[in-house]
């Protein structure tokens, strides 16, 4: 198995036009997507009606079959599967049982209703991947599209006495495909996290440039901005100089939307297994070191906000932390400044937050002031418990 180093390497990755892999792989995602949401259209389109209203027959069987379960008994697993991932029911039943029991009650005067569901969320995703290659297609890489397959979505459903075979196959390809796209498992969506957020000078390593002029391209693909480490200001991509500590940062456009809605977006972890993913960012950071952090608390100053520091910057160094109050005649958070004994250099600091940012545990934020989003807190907590007993082990 190639490494991401190599992998970037071996794809160019600086050129736009390697992304066009990445952009098919969304197409063909969304399209599995928008065949299971034809089949939540057919259960919208029922919905609000009595049972004895439906005069199609075949569509009033599949629809019962989903409603009552598909095999001997009404408590069979195909019911509950339906309820729970597309939210279909009768009256206000709050689960399963519940909706079956007013059937048996009302007969063909019970009533569809229709909850939120599971497919809710690939809805959410289903937007949030057009969003992405809409981005994409903004800068250039505009994929022919292919013809929209017309499925007919009763094809999909059982009758009664039959298994859901091809539904259940439909969602688990589109649940396989989602996984194949998560933080580890996508190389594209983890050379985002890590480019995102480093120093200039280890990308151009990473990927054997010699230039910055190099990284134009994939600069302006993923809207990158340039950053001078030691003060924190935003710079022009001309006043890159060697042997400075700049960084290239992104939080906004491409890169930011890819992070927010891949890495750490909620709706994609209704989809991908959270653990594989938690699994490969403690193989990543197995060697990772924690001096600095061990010096600035980072775990003890969680607020309400979800921020866990904001930092003091001055002339290349953290000199304290803000933590937040809740101000309660004001009805607000309010900073107060806790100054270190001893000031803390930023460049050693930001090696630091580098390697937890290149997998996507922890985001430094620098538009407001230098503060920082913990985003897999179990996996830090575990490694940062783990380094100090080490300490301890050493000592």
């Amino acid at each position: 198995m190639k490494s991401l180093k190599e992998w970037a390497r071996e794809k160019e990755i600086w050129k736009i036009e390697s992304w066009r892999e990445f952009v098919k792989q969304l197409q063909d995602i969304l399209r599995e997507a928008r065949k299971i949401l034809k089949i939540d259209e057919l259960f919208e389109k029922v919905a609000g009606k009595e049972i004895g209203d439906i005069t199609d027959e075949r569509l009033k069987e599949k629809v019962m079959t989903a409603l009552l379960g598909g095999m001997d008994s009404p408590e069979k697993a195909f019911s509950k599967f339906m309820y729970e991932k597309f939210g279909i029911r009768f009256g206000e039943a709050t689960s399963c049982e519940e909706s079956v029991e007013t059937y048996k009650r009302l007969g063909e005067r019970a009533r569809i209703k229709k909850a939120y569901g599971h497919i809710g969320y690939v809805k959410n995703l289903t937007w949030d991947l057009k969003t992405i290659i809409k981005k994409f297609e903004e800068k250039g890489l505009k994929l022919e599209q292919k013809e929209e397959e017309d499925i007919d979505p009763l094809d999909y459903l059982p009758s009664r006495g039959e298994r859901p075979d091809r539904l259940i196959e439909l969602i688990n390809a589109f649940t396989k495909k989602v996984n194949r796209l998560a933080l580890g498992m996508n190389p594209f969506v983890t050379f985002v996290t890590f480019v995102r957020f480093n120093y200039v000078d280890n990308v151009l390593k990473f990927l054997g440039l010699n230039r910055f002029g190099e990284l134009r391209e994939l600069i302006e693909l993923l809207d990158l901005k340039l950053v001078d480490a030691i003060h924190l200001e935003f710079k022009k991509l001309e006043d890159y100089e060697t042997g400075k500590h700049f960084l290239l940062y992104g939080r906004e456009g491409l890169s930011g939307l890819i992070y927010e809605k891949l890495v750490c977006g909620s709706d994609i972890y209704k989809f991908v297994d959270k653990n594989k993913v938690e699994e490969w960012m403690k193989r990543s950071l197995r060697g990772a070191r924690f001096e600095i952090l061990r010096r600035i608390p980072i775990v003890k100053a969680r607020t309400d906000l979800g921020i866990y520091n904001a930092y003091e910057v001055r002339d290349g160094m953290i000199l304290g932390s803000y933590r937040y109050y809740y101000h309660s005649r004001r009805r607000e958070y309010r900073p107060v400044l806790d100054r270190f004994e001893n000031s803390v250099n930023l460049k050693d600091f930001l090696k630091e937050i580098i390697t937890l940012s290149e997998v996507g545990v922890l985001e430094l934020v620098l538009e407001y002031g230098c503060s920082i989003n913990k985003k897999f807190p179990n996996v830090l907590d575990e490694l940062l418990e783990r380094h100090e007993t080490d300490q301890e082990g050493e000592a």
